[in-house]
Protein backbone atom coordinates (compact mmCIF):
# COMPACT_ATOMS: atom_id res chain seq x y z
CA UNK A 1 0.00 0.00 0.00
CA UNK A 2 2.86 2.38 0.84
CA UNK A 3 4.45 1.66 -2.56
CA UNK A 4 1.18 2.49 -4.29
CA UNK A 5 0.77 5.78 -2.41
CA UNK A 6 4.39 6.75 -3.00
CA UNK A 7 4.15 5.98 -6.71
CA UNK A 8 0.95 8.03 -7.00
CA UNK A 9 2.42 11.04 -5.19
CA UNK A 10 5.63 10.92 -7.20
CA UNK A 11 3.83 10.78 -10.55
CA UNK A 12 1.54 13.62 -9.42
CA UNK A 13 4.65 15.76 -8.83
CA UNK A 14 6.40 14.65 -12.04
CA UNK A 15 8.61 11.96 -10.51
CA UNK A 16 8.88 8.23 -10.97
CA UNK A 17 9.25 5.41 -8.46
CA UNK A 18 12.09 3.05 -9.37
CA UNK A 19 12.12 -0.27 -7.53
CA UNK A 20 15.58 -1.69 -6.82
CA UNK A 21 16.31 -5.20 -5.60
CA UNK A 22 18.05 -5.00 -2.22
CA UNK A 23 19.99 -8.21 -2.93
CA UNK A 24 23.68 -7.79 -2.01
CA UNK A 25 23.45 -3.99 -1.66
CA UNK A 26 24.83 -4.22 1.87
CA UNK A 27 27.54 -6.75 0.95
CA UNK A 28 28.84 -5.07 -2.22
CA UNK A 29 31.79 -2.69 -2.07
CA UNK A 30 30.84 0.57 -3.76
CA UNK A 31 34.47 1.12 -4.78
CA UNK A 32 35.55 -2.19 -6.35
CA UNK A 33 32.23 -4.08 -6.62
CA UNK A 34 33.44 -7.07 -4.58
CA UNK A 35 30.58 -8.98 -2.90
CA UNK A 36 31.31 -11.08 0.17
CA UNK A 37 29.49 -11.83 3.42
CA UNK A 38 32.69 -11.05 5.37
CA UNK A 39 32.51 -7.42 4.19
CA UNK A 40 29.95 -6.91 6.99
CA UNK A 41 31.55 -8.34 10.11
CA UNK A 42 29.68 -5.76 12.22
CA UNK A 43 26.20 -4.37 11.58
CA UNK A 44 27.34 -0.75 11.32
CA UNK A 45 30.77 -1.17 9.68
CA UNK A 46 31.51 -2.13 6.08
CA UNK A 47 35.06 -3.24 5.29
CA UNK A 48 35.83 -4.68 1.86
CA UNK A 49 37.91 -7.84 2.02
CA UNK A 50 39.20 -7.17 -1.51
CA UNK A 51 40.29 -3.51 -1.59
CA UNK A 52 40.14 -2.58 2.11
CA UNK A 53 37.60 0.24 1.67
CA UNK A 54 35.94 1.02 5.03
CA UNK A 55 32.89 3.18 5.82
CA UNK A 56 29.50 3.15 7.49
CA UNK A 57 27.59 0.12 6.19
CA UNK A 58 24.32 2.00 5.63
CA UNK A 59 26.10 4.70 3.61
CA UNK A 60 27.81 2.09 1.45
CA UNK A 61 24.50 0.27 0.81
CA UNK A 62 22.62 3.49 0.04
CA UNK A 63 25.22 4.53 -2.53
CA UNK A 64 24.93 1.08 -4.16
CA UNK A 65 21.13 1.51 -4.33
CA UNK A 66 21.50 5.01 -5.80
CA UNK A 67 23.94 3.72 -8.44
CA UNK A 68 21.53 0.92 -9.38
CA UNK A 69 18.74 3.48 -9.72
CA UNK A 70 20.91 5.63 -11.96
CA UNK A 71 21.65 2.61 -14.17
CA UNK A 72 17.92 1.95 -14.51
CA UNK A 73 17.33 5.56 -15.56
CA UNK A 74 20.25 5.55 -18.00
CA UNK A 75 19.64 2.14 -19.56
CA UNK A 76 15.91 1.68 -19.10
CA UNK A 77 16.49 -1.70 -17.47
CA UNK A 78 18.54 -2.95 -14.55
CA UNK A 79 22.15 -2.92 -15.64
CA UNK A 80 23.51 -6.42 -16.13
CA UNK A 81 27.00 -5.29 -15.19
CA UNK A 82 25.96 -4.72 -11.57
CA UNK A 83 24.80 -8.32 -11.16
CA UNK A 84 27.43 -10.13 -13.23
CA UNK A 85 30.88 -11.06 -12.05
CA UNK A 86 33.43 -9.02 -13.92
CA UNK A 87 36.99 -10.10 -14.45
CA UNK A 88 39.92 -8.47 -16.16
CA UNK A 89 40.91 -10.31 -19.31
CA UNK A 90 44.47 -10.30 -20.48
CA UNK A 91 45.64 -11.09 -23.97
CA UNK A 92 47.87 -14.07 -24.43
CA UNK A 93 50.98 -13.24 -26.41
CA UNK A 94 50.84 -14.66 -29.93
CA UNK A 95 53.64 -16.90 -31.12
CA UNK A 96 55.72 -15.34 -33.89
Amino acid sequence: MFQSFLSYKLSWRGGELILISPKNTSLKCRICGHIERENRKKQEVFQCQNCGHTENADLNASINILAEGHSVIACGVEALASTMKQELRTRKPQAV
